[in-house]
């Protein structure tokens, strides 16, 4: 059997008995020996692509396997490779993407002269410890400047109520990224430079339809949608915007192309 999966099976049914440290410990030598796999191959990626970047656009997927010797037998990376000008007209990058059961990483890198510079460092999502699930990336202009933003979705594995997370990095126009952004359950608006969504909230009770805009690169929060209840009855709703609140009779317009509107709503046939 897998040393990992032994080790993991044992962490998770002495984890109550042991110390805490103990726990973390193991987790964190877990996650450092990845880290290091991870590396390598981004190191084996930016090497392949290095031989063809006079290439307009190459892509590739291939398994990279565990060279390194660790203590314990990992299972191979998937590795997939996107290279060309992916997000702009005037720059290359070469997207990067490692998973495997039990790791997910995503990387972009910009090709400066006949070098390449990593621009996203996404943090390496430890499965074992956060519980993270990798759903897939777009790459699409979200805050309606024209450029190609780079957009990674993941589902947290615990919690309540419905979890989309969206991690967003916008390109700037040396080709740079910004930090990351996240958004909980966003519809990306770009013609309108706006995001609407769903807060993390129990359906039909606690979450809240949200409304931002894009200023630049700033985030400005414009208005939250609340349920009224009263002796278990809906009677209504409120919105709120900046300290003033006003009550409405049903959902504005605007929000009934939310992707998780329904989540809202209270629909009982939704499932997380």
């Amino acid at each position: 059997m897998n040393k990992l999966i032994i080790a993991i099976a044992s962490l998770l049914l002495f984890s109550c008995n042991s110390p805490k440290s103990t726990k973390d410990q193991l987790l964190s030598d877990i996650a450092n020996s990845d880290s290091l796999f991870v590396m390598k191959a981004l190191e084996d990626a930016v090497k392949k692509v290095g031989k063809m970047k006079e290439r307009d656009f190459y892509s590739a997927e291939y398994l990279f396997p565990d060279s390194l010797n660790m203590d314990y037998i990992r299972p191979d990376l998937q590795v997939k490779l996107q290279y060309g000008f992916l997000f702009s007209e005037n720059h290359k990058h070469l997207l990067v993407e490692c998973e495997s059961e039990i790791i997910a990483s995503t990387n972009v890198f910009l090709l400066k002269g006949d070098a390449f510079e990593q621009v996203i460092l996404s943090p390496e999502t430890y499965y074992v410890q956060t519980l993270m699930s990798y759903v897939g990336d777009t790459i699409m202009d979200i805050n309606g400047d024209g450029l190609k933003d780079y957009d990674v979705m993941w589902y947290p594995g615990n919690g309540c109520c419905r979890r989309n997370v969206h991690k967003v990095y916008l390109l700037k126009g040396d080709g740079s990224f910004t930090s990351e952004y996240e958004f909980m359950n966003p519809t990306f608006d770009p013609d309108n430079k706006l995001i609407r969504g769903v807060t993390y909230g129990h359906s039909g009770s606690t979450a809240e339809l949200y409304k931002y805009k894009w200023n630049g690169f700033d985030v400005d929060e414009l208005e939250y949608i609340s349920h009224i209840w009263w002796d278990e009855q809906q009677t209504g709703f409120v919105k709120y915007i900046n300290n003033d609140t006003l009550k409405i009779n049903k959902i504005p317009e605007e929000y009934l192309g939310v992707y998780d509107i329904e989540w809202f709503i209270g629909d009982d046939s939704v499932s997380l």
